[in-house]
């Protein structure tokens, strides 16, 4: 890819606001758009990365972190885009760095989103069937969460919460034509409803999983009956969206694609 790259705007040393444009042969551009995804301490690792796709109706790809809804847009209008432009947004796991600026961004533009159908049930709160205590009034997705009450509260609260008003329009297992040009996968392990992206026969988006540092450490499958009764008949094993098993299955699915397309 870095040979069709053009970097627009040059960002900070760790490339928070950088934007780039990709031009590929067959014509299509996309944009990366950088948002900050910054916790402090060892959990700095560098920005997320979303992608406005240019098709004849573009899309966007994530949503950055909570509280960066409004910037992704600034970024977009710095290419000449808005969110008039783009036809829905792309959700490639309902992590918060990834998902976090999601309802911003709905809330300034009204636009359409689209996850898979595991996110569409995760991010709702279950207060009959939910773990006692502190995380009670939590959404499913966030039941097995080991960070300390001094991080979630800073963090969590207020971006659990403006999530659950939201229509997802789920994506379902297996390969789908999402758009023309555009197919969806399910890649579970990273997280249960991970969603890798291939757009025409030139370029894979993955999400998270592949990353450095984290792409070692997938979900747990013991994370599954924590919420199993949340999915139903529709997930009867653990392993099939959590835990190494699933990870590693994914990953495998993955280089069948790539192959396959000669990416």
């Amino acid at each position: 890819m870095i040979e069709h790259a053009e970097v627009i705007h040059q960002g900070d040393a760790s490339g928070n606001g950088t934007t780039v444009r990709f031009r590929l042969p067959s014509g299509l551009e996309i944009f990366g758009l950088p948002t900050q995804n910054f916790y402090g301490g060892h959990w700095d690792l560098g920005p997320t990365w979303n992608y406005a796709v240019l098709y004849d109706r573009p899309f966007l790809v994530d949503a950055g972190r909570f509280g960066q809804g409004g910037n992704l847009l600034a970024m977009l209008e710095s290419v000449g885009l808005t969110g008039e432009d783009l036809e829905f947004v792309l959700i490639s796991h309902g992590h918060e760095d990834h998902d976090g600026g999601l309802a911003e961004l709905v809330k300034a533009t009204h636009l359409k989103v689209k996850a898979h159908a595991i996110y569409a049930r995760l991010i709702k709160k279950y207060p009959a069937v939910s773990p006692a205590g502190k995380k009670k009034d939590f959404p499913a997705k966030c039941w097995h969460c080991p960070m300390p009450e001094s991080f979630y509260t800073q963090h969590c609260l207020a971006y659990h919460e403006v999530l659950q008003d939201l229509k997802i329009e789920p994506i379902v297992d297996g390969e789908n034509e999402l758009a023309p040009g555009t197919r969806t996968y399910h890649l579970p392990g990273h997280s249960p409803d991970a969603l890798a992206f291939l757009l025409g026969e030139e370029v894979l988006l993955v999400g998270d999983t592949l990353l450095p540092e984290i792409s070692p450490h997938p979900t747990r499958q013991s994370y599954f009956g924590q919420v199993a009764h949340v999915f139903g008949p529709a997930y009867a094993h653990g392993d099939s969206i959590y835990g190494l098993i699933a990870y590693l299955r994914s990953l495998k699915k993955l280089e069948r694609i790539g192959t396959r397309k000669d990416h």
